[in-house]
């Protein structure tokens, strides 16, 4: 009986360790998300929406238990923030695009870029408010660390194509506006 205790235990931290880690990969992905969109005309909004999630995620990271449940209020509220707004954006696309367009190129077009990216950042911030209601639960906790380990690969995977080759960006819809030349982007980092 004491094997099998000690055997959770070393199954639950190891587990604990790659939601961790999986944590870290997508807060890093969303702040580069957050820098990438700084040339949108509506940078304003999906900087926010980026960083705010990379919050979340990196208080996951550095397993901050010891923060007042205010934390799992305002991720809640966040969470239905980004709903509503993506609820709202569904319905803005689906009003003006013709629906067979948005069904066949959804990611050619902006808005289903941004539909996407907002669906994302919703559902890590579901995953990380599901973990902290049940205490990362040893049972569960394969399932939410498979759900984040898709979370981060599935984004990181589709950009990761946009930035191969000329050749691979004209390949994937994904790529094809994704990379702004200098005289079409109003933000111009200087290095």
């Amino acid at each position: 009986m004491l094997l099998t205790i000690d055997n959770d235990n070393d199954n639950q931290s190891s587990n604990k360790f790659i939601w961790r880690t999986i944590n870290g990969i997508g807060c890093v992905f969303f702040l580069f998300a957050a820098f990438v969109n700084l040339n949108d005309h509506d940078w304003y909004l999906w900087v926010t929406i980026y960083i705010c999630t990379s919050i979340f995620l990196a208080i996951e990271v550095f397993n901050y238990r010891s923060l007042p449940n205010v934390i799992i209020c305002v991720n809640a509220l966040v969470f239905c923030l980004f709903i509503a707004y993506g609820c709202h954006l569904l319905f803005k696309y689906q009003y003006e695009n013709n629906v067979d367009v948005v069904k066949n190129d959804f990611l050619q077009h902006e808005e289903g870029r941004e539909l996407s990216g907002l669906a994302l950042a919703s559902s890590w911030l579901f995953l990380i408010l599901l973990n902290r209601l049940l205490r990362f639960n040893y049972r569960l906790s394969f399932v939410i660390v498979s759900c984040g380990l898709f979370l981060v690969l599935v984004p990181v995977g589709m950009w990761s194509v946009c930035f191969v080759s000329n050749d691979w960006r004209q390949r994937f819809p994904q790529c094809h506006t994704m990379i702004v030349s200098e005289q079409h982007s109003h933000f111009h980092p200087t290095f």
